[in-house]
């Protein structure tokens, strides 16, 4: 936006403020606690659901263990679509 921002990455960031800024586009990323959490949710119904602009690469973990208790996850663009393939526990 032309902002004068300096000290990204360490612990002391200074922004100086221009006399205009620049209109921008931003999309702000899903975050991954919300994600896991309607993930969770999601999975826990056979049929399952889909979680529009969450990124499964960033449940880390949280996708992990719900694939280990029966949750299918899959991926069209930026819809990822959330489904319990089994009783949770039971694999298929």
């Amino acid at each position: 936006m032309g902002a004068d921002i300096r000290g990204g990455g360490t612990g002391f960031i200074t922004v100086r403020g221009v006399s205009e800024l620049t209109a921008v586009e931003h999309t702000v990323l899903a975050d991954r606690i919300d994600a896991g959490v309607f993930a969770h949710g999601r999975g826990r119904r056979r049929r399952g659901d889909q979680l529009v602009g969450a990124n499964l690469d960033h449940l880390g973990v949280v996708r992990w263990k719900l694939e280990q208790m029966g949750v299918e996850f899959s991926t069209n663009g930026a819809v990822l679509q959330v489904r319990r393939r089994s009783r949770c526990g039971q694999s298929t």
